[in-house]
């Protein structure tokens, strides 16, 4: 029994070393189910230096319906706030006419951009959540303007808060947190 032992508990750990390896590698490949309801991909935070831990796992998961969508940004394995994303008629319904209306009409994308900006789009409402941080809600509605320009679908937001910082401090890397986050939800939607 105590020989059986021995070969199980370094068995184990190899496994075990083995696997955490396996994890640590992550990838940005796109993965999409083959009924296409589900894209995910996972990367990391490459430059970030809030956190204690040296790298922060990020995972983008969206699953798509018929008349609504699903948007789970998970980071280092938490989501524990949850947004409402509406989409405006108006949004939908411009969406839906671009796809067969050229833009051309347009003399410059300065007009294009104008038109686009007039557009109203509809404030997140927060479900589960600190409704005081107000850096959380800024990226819920540049992710819902984003969903409101590529993909537009009454959107569930679920999001890790943490990453992020108190809502009420403000930080050097704020933008670039955001940027990087909005490029990665764009990689997801299209």
């Amino acid at each position: 029994f105590n020989f059986s032992i021995r070969i199980f508990v370094p068995s184990f750990l190899f496994f075990a070393l083995s696997f955490h390896s396996l994890i640590s590698k992550m990838t940005t490949k796109l993965i999409q189910d083959p009924t296409g309801f589900s894209k995910s991909f996972e990367t990391t935070y490459p430059n970030d230096t809030s956190s204690s831990s040296s790298t922060n796992e990020f995972f983008f998961h969206i699953i798509n319906y018929s008349d609504k969508q699903i948007l789970n940004i998970s980071i280092n394995g938490l989501m524990d706030t949850t947004f409402e994303l509406p989409v405006s008629t108006k949004s939908a319904i411009t969406y839906a006419s671009a796809l067969e209306i050229p833009m051309d009409q347009f003399d410059d994308e300065h007009e294009q951009e104008e038109v686009r900006e007039r557009e109203v789009i509809p404030e997140p409402i927060l479900l589960i959540g600190d409704h005081s941080n107000m850096k959380l809600l800024i990226v819920a509605t540049q992710i819902s303007k984003l969903i409101s320009n590529n993909c537009p679908k009454p959107t569930i937001l679920s999001i890790g808060s943490k990453w992020f910082g108190k809502g009420d401090e403000v930080d050097d890397n704020d933008f670039e947190k955001l940027m990087f986050i909005l490029a990665n939800v764009k990689t997801l939607i299209q």
